[in-house]
């Protein structure tokens, strides 16, 4: 939805309006930014410079799921305080760590936020791992489209958190998976969906079930029947196991 688009005739100052109302109410609003033709979608909240907290980004998910992840990790701030650049921490509900990075440079990316503050706005993005469990400065790293931008420096080392008790947390890794490095995104999420996590259970599987996973193409099942051969498996041409329902 773009507030402007549908209210031609309004101003900036009027939808500053409209996001003060929503701030009193909720204590922050998350403004959305709409993919382009060289960004993907993005999302910031506006409000938590009130509270004493920085105001936090994310880029790279589709705007609902930046909206739930900004929400969840506004009331964590809340809770807890600032986490410093760096910083690994996992949110309560949300299984995939998330990377704190700081905005050298907030006015160049929280339009509406500065509008409202002008000064004295800070901003941390959260940065997340891709369904493998590798970060954006990781090597095989695959976002969606448009990628997953970072908008400052990356602190080094980072520190690993778990939840609201801050007890040292594991680093990300590949969900739960031993599936080929270079099976692709779309194909590793077909079969997490499916219900597979382990070659072994595609072992006496018939092909055409996991062919007609969506997201799994002829490359997908080439590398799977690889790795399945070279660990003395294959697929079933007929008979064999049925997929998982």
């Amino acid at each position: 939805m773009c507030w402007a688009c549908d209210n031609p005739d309004k101003t900036t100052r009027d939808y500053l309006e409209v996001l003060r109302g929503i701030i009193a109410r909720s204590g922050w609003a998350v403004q959305g930014v709409e993919p382009g033709r060289i960004h993907p979608p993005w999302a910031y909240t506006v409000g938590l410079t009130e509270l004493d907290r920085p105001e936090l980004v994310v880029t790279g998910l589709p705007l609902h799921q930046c909206h739930e992840l900004l929400n969840d990790a506004a009331h964590h701030l809340l809770h807890t305080g600032t986490p410093p650049p760096g910083e690994q921490l996992r949110l309560p509900g949300r299984p995939p760590l998330v990377e704190v990075v700081e905005l050298p440079e907030p006015s160049a990316h929280l339009n509406m936020a500065i509008a409202m503050y002008r000064r004295g706005v800070r901003a941390l993005q959260l940065v997340h791992p891709d369904i493998r469990g590798r970060w954006p400065w990781d090597r095989g790293y695959r976002g969606g489209d448009g990628g997953q931008p970072v908008l400052g420096p990356r602190s080094t080392p980072p520190v690993r958190r778990h939840g609201t008790g801050g007890e040292p947390g594991p680093p990300a890794e590949r969900p739960g998976t031993d599936f080929p490095d270079e099976l692709s995104t779309p194909a590793l999420r077909a079969l997490v969906e499916a219900g597979y996590r382990r070659l072994a259970e595609l072992d006496g599987v018939r092909e055409v079930e996991i062919t007609r996973l969506h997201g799994m193409g002829p490359k997908g099942i080439d590398r799977l029947r690889a790795a399945l051969a070279a660990h003395g498996m294959s697929f079933a041409e007929t008979g064999g196991k049925g997929g998982r329902g």
